[in-house]
This record gives structure tokens, C-alpha cells and sequence, in this order.
């Protein structure tokens, strides 16, 4: 059941957040938070005569609350980003950020972990990119099961390769899920991921 959240009411559930972001020091968009509530905010679009506008999104509040709190804090996406050591550069359409400094990663949660690396990253208007992403595939564990000893066990090679698939689309939504949680969700405006030329490291 969602609890309706009035116009009125927006400055206390407003300021719920920005405390809580306030203690633990960085604000960060929560999917779990925006499904407990609606709200009923009109946003006009177009002032004029012709008032085209739309009702705001719970999901939609919380990602612009992460923005103000973050404008006001000083925080950008660049600073978010700042151990990839980022660097600015002018295409020959857009400008971007990007970093072809390898780092490597561990995840690890209740049924998974998984070690990953990253070799280029790159921030282009709305869209992270990640441009070959490695994954150990014989060090990892994904939904508890072992999946080098899974793969040292099989002889079929048709089979061997579906079962590398399966893990490899397993790992790179691991990998989506934790640079959601440490990175953009933190974000300011809309981001999204995309990932490029992914590769894994095992022996048949």
C-alpha cells in the first residue's frame, strides 16, 4: 500500500531525506523509498497559454532532490567519479569525460562475489559508459554456486559455452547493480549505463 503524499506535504518528506542524506554525508536515489509513496505535484512544462505540463513521478522527486542536494553540497558527477581521475576532452560532436585507467573491483553480497575490472569509463551527457569490462569468471561465485568448479566440470563444449554465457550476462547485471549503487544513483539528473565489449577471463 502507498501512502499519498499531498503538495503540502512535500517540505517534511523533503526534509526526511535531506537529514538522512545529511548523516551519512552524500545524497543517493533509493528505488526501495519511491515505491512506498505517490505524490501529486503538477509540474507545468509550458507556463504560457498553453499549460501542457504532467504529474511528477515519485522516482522522478527523489532523482531531483538528489540533484538540488547535491548543487548545494558542491558535489558533481565528476567529483563522484573522482577515483577513475576523469579527464575532459572535445569530439567531434559532444564533449565528454572519460578515464583509460584500469581499476579493479570486488563484489560481494549474501550469494555473490565477483572480481571485475573496468579499462575505460566514460561520462557522456546523460550515458556512463563502460568499455571493457573484465570479469574472473574461475574466481567467482554467482547465486552461491562455484562457477569455476562448474565450468572445470564440463566436457561438452557446446554446453560449456551456454554455461559461460549464462554466468557472463549474470556477472555484467552484477556489475550494472553496483555501479548503480556506488555511482549513479548518487548522481545528479538522469543517468543512465551502458556496457561495452565485455570480456572473460577462464580456461576450458
Amino acid at each position: 500500500m502507498k501512502v499519498i503524499i499531498s503538495e503540502s506535504k512535500l517540505e517534511d518528506l523533503k526534509k526526511i531525506f535531506y537529514n538522512k542524506w545529511d548523516k551519512q554525508g552524500y545524497a543517493s536515489y533509493d528505488s526501495k523509498m519511491s515505491k512506498v509513496f505517490n505524490v501529486k505535484k503538477y509540474i507545468d512544462d509550458d507556463p504560457g497559454l498553453n499549460k501542457t505540463g504532467h504529474y511528477i513521478t515519485p522516482d522522478k522527486l527523489i532523482r531531483l532532490w538528489v540533484t538540488d542536494w547535491n548543487k548545494k553540497h558542491g558535489i558533481t558527477n565528476l567529483s563522484i567519479l573522482d577515483e577513475f581521475g576523469m579527464k575532459h576532452h572535445i569530439g567531434t560532436y559532444s564533449e565528454y569525460y572519460d578515464s583509460t585507467k584500469p581499476i579493479k573491483f570486488t563484489y560481494k553480497d549474501n550469494d555473490n562475489y565477483l572480481e571485475f575490472e573496468i579499462n575505460e569509463l566514460r561520462l557522456d551527457d546523460e550515458i556512463l559508459i563502460l568499455y571493457y569490462l573484465n570479469f574472473n569468471l574461475n574466481n567467482s561465485i554467482i547465486g552461491k554456486e562455484n562457477v569455476g568448479e562448474e565450468l572445470s566440470a564440463i566436457d561438452d563444449d557446446d554446453y560449456w559455452n551456454e554455461t559461460v554465457e549464462h554466468y557472463r550476462e549474470e556477472a555484467i547485471g552484477l556489475v550494472y547493480d553496483y555501479m548503480m549503487k556506488n555511482y549513479v544513483d548518487k548522481m545528479s539528473g538522469d543517468i543512465d549505463i551502458e556496457i561495452e565489449y565485455v570480456d572473460s577471463l577462464f580456461e576450458n
